[in-house]
């Protein structure tokens, strides 16, 4: 099998076009091929956040007002609570990262997609997947264990549609152009091949071959863990290891110290999660071996955490213009903040007073999967767009016209702000390759794009390269 037998091919560029601006083309026609499918999963994604939002709102009125619609069953609280955390996980979280995640593999491996709306299949049973299970959920047919209370026959409609979605990532890494793998694509690859090892192993043996007793919840703790390790986590450090470098436009700080990392995360996360089961009826070796294995966790985090900071050195004056760049730093942090956090209540001393109280839960669950998904779908170009005098935060296509003038006009604040950034870029660097590089307040000079808008408005990427209409839908 070769490259021309599947539905990927490397971006057709026309020959006329001066070897400096090939790349820039090329990743315009990656972008545009890649449109469809990651507008349909940040779509779906902003959608389920919104009915998640709503279900939250629920839980909280019936922690205060539990007599509250206590006539309807699939208004109990316990009901909602479930139905409102699988909602995040599986609708928001998992939605946003895996579109950020094609997005940013059809990138790194320079690759066109000829057939989008086989993704956008994929995508639209994992909505009827996920919308399956929280109707199951509300019914009654919630199987009891955390992060996992889809029934069975949801279940099967996820594998299906993660089937069709994990195909276009390994065939995307297998037909990669160029010899080199950047640690985003460790990280992003991780993330695809470890989620249905940890959800299948999960399954298998909690309803297909349950284990016995108590060793039921130790199975839980550990699907529940890795599911925010190896799952939203990988996405959220291969986007920061990409989007971090790309914005400030110099490579990665360290290699070894990116390969110290992941391997090191990958080995000590995936003994995590029965740290949480301090004094419980388990092994004591159990749970210290998971109590080990999360203050080695202090390993990858320390490693990630000063590869970003050295990547950053001197630029961090540009977190003043670039939205963007603040939401990934911060990001970042954060997961460096909160992963020091969890090491600290995994300690027995520690976790003898928090392990029942709302600090643990509000750690475990909500703070951490709101910080690390901030890292993995609030980045690339595809996703909402930010005037710089406005808050908004919304989703819209947005076209770009034949007028040279006319996105300036529509954001006014986009050709000063990318001239602000382009002069930091001059006076603190001494590469050429980065003050010379096309900047991004200048204005479209003609030819026409797609492009998702997106939340953090891009000032390291621009408007785009100069590209003919014509070559970006031959491309599609």
């Amino acid at each position: 099998m070769d490259a021309t037998e599947i539905p990927l091919k490397p971006p057709s560029v026309p020959t006329d076009v001066p070897t400096s601006d090939v790349e820039q083309i090329e990743r315009a026609l990656i972008d545009a091929s890649t449109r469809v499918p990651v507008l349909m999963f940040y779509t779906s994604a902003i959608v389920w956040l919104l009915i998640g939002t709503l279900l939250a709102g629920f839980v909280s009125i019936k922690l205060h007002e539990p007599d509250m619609f206590s006539g309807v069953s699939f208004l109990t609280w316990g009901r909602l609570r479930p139905a409102h955390m699988n909602v995040m996980v599986y609708g928001w979280a998992s939605m946003a990262g895996m579109g950020t995640a094609i997005w940013l593999m059809a990138r790194l491996c320079r690759t066109v997609l000829r057939h989008p709306l086989l993704l956008v299949a994929g995508g639209g049973f994992w909505n009827f997947g996920v919308l399956l299970g929280v109707g199951g959920i509300l019914a009654g047919d919630s199987t009891g264990y955390q992060w996992l209370e889809f029934p069975p026959y949801a279940a099967i409609v996820l594998f299906v549609a993660y089937s069709l979605i994990i195909s276009w990532a390994v065939l995307m890494f297998r037909f990669r152009r160029g010899d080199q793998i950047y640690i985003s694509q460790w990280y992003l690859l991780g993330a695809f091949l470890w989620f249905p090892w940890l959800y299948a192993a999960a399954q298998l043996m909690l309803f297909v071959v349950p284990v016995q007793g108590v060793m039921q919840a130790a199975v839980g703790w550990w699907f529940a863990n890795n599911l925010l390790f190896l799952w939203l986590g990988a996405i959220g450090l291969g986007t920061a290891y990409y989007m971090i470098p790309k914005v400030i436009g110099r490579p990665v700080y360290s290699y070894h110290l990116a390969a110290i990392g992941f391997w090191t995360y990958a080995l000590f996360s995936s003994w995590t999660g029965m740290q949480r089961l301090v004094d419980g009826p388990f092994p004591a070796w159990m749970i210290t071996a998971s109590i080990a294995a999360t203050i080695l966790t202090i390993i990858p985090v320390a490693t990630v955490g000063l590869n970003h900071h050295m990547t950053m050195q001197g630029y961090f004056p540009l977190l003043r213009y670039s939205p963007t760049l603040r939401f990934t730093v911060f990001g970042a942090i954060s997961y460096t903040v909160f992963s020091a956090v969890g090491v600290l209540i995994s300690l027995r001393s520690v976790a003898r007073y928090v392990n029942f109280t709302q600090a643990s839960i509000f750690y475990h669950g909500d703070v951490r999967l709101d910080v690390l998904h901030r890292a993995s779908a609030g980045r690339p170009r595809v996703a909402l767009c930010l005037a710089h005098q406005t808050a908004f935060l919304g989703l819209g296509l947005w076209r770009r016209p034949h007028d040279a003038h006319a996105a300036p006009r529509r954001f006014p604040a986009r050709r000063e702000h990318g001239e602000s950034l382009a002069r930091f870029q001059r006076e603190h660097t001494n590469d050429p390759s980065v003050s010379a590089r096309p900047q991004p307040g200048r204005a479209p000079d003609d030819g026409r794009a797609f492009y998702l808008c997106f939340p953090f408005w891009p000032d390291a990427f621009g408007p785009g390269p100069h590209i003919q209409r014509s070559n970006v839908f031959k491309s599609s």
